[in-house]
């Protein structure tokens, strides 16, 4: 539970605090979503320039439980959702730098069990295999949304 706990903060401070979308004068943080099929039965889909209330309209992210389920058994992943952000600018910045990965999620053929990462770019990877990357149950929205995005492509 205490990971679960650490986890659910760390996805909020990503989200909130990081600013996709949200501006007071200064340029707008927008966020990418790539969508891999995993099977590769169709090519990947890039959902560019999304606010934060975009991406989390798509990632429908007020449905989401705070419960935590066993890794799917068996079944072979279908899809990886990978959310990227514009980094902060700084003062010192002189160039254009990549967006950043700051969530991952893999979904899996057959189940609403879902492997959510937070901060793999960010943070090292010890810290995000330890307390930051967890299997959890999507909301239907979330799965609804994923197919409408391929379906559009």
């Amino acid at each position: 539970m205490k990971k679960l706990s650490v986890f659910v903060l760390l996805a909020a401070l990503v989200l909130g605090l990081a600013g996709c979308g949200v501006s007071d004068g200064e340029p707008l943080k927008l966020c990418r979503v790539e969508i891999t099929d995993l099977s590769g039965q169709r090519e990947p889909v890039t959902l560019e320039g999304l606010s934060r209330e975009e991406l989390n309209g798509f990632l429908c992210a007020e449905d989401w439980g705070d419960g935590e389920a066993a890794a799917p058994a068996g079944q072979a992943p279908a899809y990886r959702v990978e959310v990227y952000q514009d980094p902060t600018k700084t003062a010192t910045q002189l160039e254009d730098t990549q967006p950043l990965k700051i969530l991952e999620y893999v979904t899996y053929e057959g189940t609403d069990v879902v492997k959510c990462v937070v901060g793999g770019e960010i943070l090292p990877q010890e810290i995000v295999e330890e307390f930051l990357e967890h299997y959890t149950v999507a909301p239907r929205g979330f799965f609804d949304a994923l197919e409408q995005a391929m379906a559009a492509e």
